[in-house]
Formats: structure tokens, C-alpha cells, sequence
């Protein structure tokens, strides 16, 4: 009978970041979600051009939404377990995400609405989207670090 060496115990703290990237995650994919269907559903009241954005997007792109949303909060929630499986929740969550970006930049999607309002908002959009990949990548990094160091079983 061969002999396996019990992995370390799990540690009795989580990392500071853990907590702050589950936090933001539970609550930013839990706030996106209820501001879809109240979009959806024409309760939350918004300007004529964002009503008008929300209702231009495909069913496509809503279910494409919905779905990076969903497991951008499953990754979150399995980070806080400390599971391995974030990782790959989180990475197959950016992957959709710029592809999903992606798509939106052509013609009929809601980032090339947003190029055709002018130059600030071109310029605000593609920041927007840039930190936000940003964010998301570094993520990722600290996810693999915590993977690779052992932190999630």
C-alpha cells in the first residue's frame, strides 16, 4: 500500500485580497444582475440613451452577459472557498469577457454605439474597458499565485 503525504491544512485566514475580490465580485455580480432585469423589465428608470443601449443589445449579447456575470460570481464564491477551480472560472470569465468586448466593438454592438457618441466618449469607453481588463487580468494573477503556492485545494 502506497503511502500519500497529507497536503498542508488549508490556512485558518484568508488572504486579505481573497476577502476584497470576493466581496466585490458577490456584490458587483449580484448589483449587475438586478440592474439587467430591472432594465429587462423597464423598472429602472434611465435616460433615453441608456434605455435605448439596453434595448438595442441582441439576446445574444444579454445571455452572453449574464453568463460572464454568473461565473465571475460562481469564481468568486469558490475563491472565498479557497477551491483551484476559481482559477479556471475566473480565466474562462476574462476569455469570454474580451471576446465579448470583442464583438461589441463591431457594428450593431453597444461599444461601437458608444465609439459613434464622439471622441470623449470613445476616449471613456476604451478606458473603461482597458482598466477593467486590467483589473480582471490582475485577477487572474493572483489566482494562478494562490493556486501555484498551495493556498486552494
Amino acid at each position: 500500500m502506497s503511502e500519500h503525504p497529507l497536503p498542508p491544512p488549508l490556512p485558518s485566514n484568508r488572504p486579505g485580497w481573497v476577502w476584497v475580490i470576493s466581496i466585490f465580485y458577490v456584490l458587483t455580480s449580484m448589483w449587475g444582475l438586478l440592474a439587467q432585469l430591472l432594465f429587462v423589465f423597464g423598472l429602472k428608470p434611465g435616460s433615453p440613451e441608456q434605455q435605448a443601449l439596453v434595448n438595442s443589445l441582441s439576446t445574444s449579447s444579454r445571455i452572453l452577459g449574464v453568463g460572464i456575470t454568473l461565473l465571475n460570481l460562481a469564481a468568486a464564491v469558490l475563491l472565498w472557498m479557497l477551491r483551484k477551480v476559481a482559477f479556471n472560472l475566473f480565466i474562462t470569465a476574462f476569455v469570454l469577457g474580451i471576446a465579448s468586448q470583442i464583438w461589441q466593438a463591431f457594428p450593431g454592438g453597444s461599444l461601437h454605439k458608444m465609439f459613434e457618441m464622439g471622441p470623449i466618449m470613445m476616449a471613456v469607453t476604451l478606458c473603461s474597458v482597458v482598466i477593467g481588463l486590467a483589473i480582471s487580468a490582475a485577477i487572474c494573477a493572483y489566482v494562478w499565485h494562490l493556486r501555484r503556492e498551495g493556498v486552494l485545494r
